[in-house]
């Protein structure tokens, strides 16, 4: 079968969960629209524990074990389907999980950003979390192509993935189990039940003896083919891997220069509006002053004129007096005959 072929049988062969989906969906809604405080995380990892260690363990190499099985079981069974409907759960997946990053990011509920990560009150992306939705997805991708015994472990180092996240102060409860509601649901969206013969699924399969043998051969058979697949496939993730991580380093630092050009405008204004209360409690005491010195003026002035007027008043009453006296003595020698 071609590749193209195999892209189209992949879709055609499609039968969707609609309810397991619609399930996943509300899910997702209640996780992320309800989201946990980052601070009130209380598995964090202050020290070296046993479950620190779990979790950097997880973290660092644990979680790219789903992946590996997602991308290695098809490759060795030669399913090109499968490889091909892994394509479009590697693509619908990262796609889904930063869109939802980046729109609700700075959305707010009860007084909480959804974007705000536990570590950091300026960090961003915490819902949903992708370590949780690419895990999710490789495991619900083989459980249903390949059967549910062989999922099972994913679960398990799903969960593991999802402890570490919270634990290393990297995501939220809420972000983790919002991840994992959207890989189980794009994974559903994309993937059907693989019915090779020789499958781990197929009809006939026989003894585990049988499988191996079937898978051996199949090995051998499409041993080049599945090595070309595997690298197209692993380029492919590789490629997108850098990308998202390119975007949200930009994001990341946009953000912080948002911050930074907020913090420096926020601080502008402080700067201008101290100088205007300087400026108006400066012009408020010049007011003060000169009222001060014009009352002085006028009671200066008004001193002034009242001095002049008793000077006035005196110097009538001098001359007064001194009429007066003339008149007296004048009588007093008309008195005495005196000439």
């Amino acid at each position: 079968m071609s590749w193209g072929k195999a892209f189209k049988a992949a879709y055609q062969e499609l039968h969707v969960p609609w309810r397991f989906v619609l399930l996943m969906y509300v899910l997702f809604l209640a996780a992320a629209f309800y989201p946990s405080e980052p601070g009130s995380n209380e598995v964090a990892c202050p020290a070296v524990q046993t479950s620190c260690i779990l979790a950097h363990g997880m973290d660092e190499y644990g979680r790219y074990i789903n992946t590996a099985v997602q991308v290695g079981v098809p490759l060795l069974l030669g399913d090109k389907v499968g490889m091909a409907q892994l394509a479009y759960v590697a693509v619908v997946t990262t796609v889904a999980t930063h869109g939802m990053k980046r729109l609700v990011n700075d959305w707010e509920v009860d007084g909480t950003r959804m974007g705000e990560r536990p570590y950091s009150p300026t960090s961003s992306h915490n819902i949903p979390s992708g370590h949780s939705s690419m895990a999710s997805c490789a495991a619900f991708f083989v459980m249903r192509r390949y059967g549910w015994r062989f999922g099972l472990t994913l679960v398990v180092i799903m969960l593991l993935s999802m402890f570490a996240r919270v634990a290393l102060d990297a995501h939220t409860v809420s972000a983790v189990l919002s991840g994992a509601c959207l890989g189980f649901a794009t994974a559903a969206l994309c993937t059907s039940r693989y019915t090779g013969e020789q499958g781990l699924r197929g009809a006939t399969a026989r003894s585990i003896k049988d499988r191996f043998q079937s898978l051996r051969q199949l090995v051998l058979r499409n041993l080049a083919g599945s090595v070309f697949a595997g690298a197209v496939v692993a380029s492919l993730l590789a490629v997108t891997a850098a990308a998202v991580h390119q975007a949200e380093q930009a994001s990341a630092a946009h953000l912080a220069a948002k911050s930074q050009a907020q913090q420096a405008r926020d601080e502008a204004a402080e700067a201008t509006a101290a100088q205007v209360q300087a400026a108006a409690n400066h012009a408020a005491q010049t007011e003060a002053a000169q009222a001060l010195s014009r009352a002085a003026l006028s009671q200066a002035r008004t001193a002034r004129d009242a001095a002049l007027l008793q000077s006035e008043q005196a110097k009538a009453r001098a001359l007064r007096a001194e009429g007066r006296a003339q008149q007296a003595l004048e009588e007093l020698r008309a008195a005495q005959g005196l000439p």
